[in-house]
């Protein structure tokens, strides 16, 4: 959405797509990540935010989404 594009979005995607080796919609060769896009989070005062396993986390970058996601069980 505009709120996460205007405050990085588009690229934290990128960085994302690029450390994992995926596109949208894509799975790592080992199965455990998938990364998926949402229209909306609802959380524009947070942006741009991720929605892992139920958990909504604000003002995430990179470095974040790695860390939350390895630590995922």
């Amino acid at each position: 959405s505009l709120p996460c594009m205007l405050r990085g979005g588009e690229e934290l995607l990128a960085e994302l797509c690029e450390r994992w080796g995926i596109q949208p919609g894509g799975t790592t060769a080992d199965g455990k990540i998938t990364l998926e896009l949402a229209e909306c989070l609802g959380a524009c005062d947070g942006a741009p935010c991720m929605l892992v396993n139920d958990e909504l986390t604000l003002r995430v970058t990179a470095d974040d989404v790695e860390k939350q996601v390895r630590g995922v069980k």
